[in-house]
């Protein structure tokens, strides 16, 4: 590997990213890339798909103790986000 290659590739962060939300009870997976939101950023592709899971996890646990529409918007949020480098040329409008 070429040490450039080597560099751009340690630059690159991660974000977890979630789909925007159409009306209160649905998401617009859909959506481009750059239309989504960044929940959180990460140092490694490992502690993105690590905070994905985790977020998936809460987000599944709150719909079953409360029977929300919100919870059940940010459950689908969860279980559509992608991690996505941070380099993506995608996140550009």
């Amino acid at each position: 590997m070429k040490m450039r290659h080597a560099v751009a590739l340690a630059l690159t962060g991660w974000y977890l990213m979630i789909p925007p939300q159409l009306d209160k009870r649905t998401v617009d997976q859909t959506a481009p890339i750059s239309k989504w939101t960044v929940y959180s950023p990460h140092d490694t592709a490992d502690a993105c798909h690590l905070a994905q899971v985790e977020q998936r996890t809460i987000a599944e646990q709150k719909a079953t103790q409360i029977r929300d529409q919100d919870v059940g918007v940010v459950l689908r949020q969860f279980l559509e986000s992608q991690c996505i480098a941070s380099d993506d040329p995608r996140l550009r409008p």
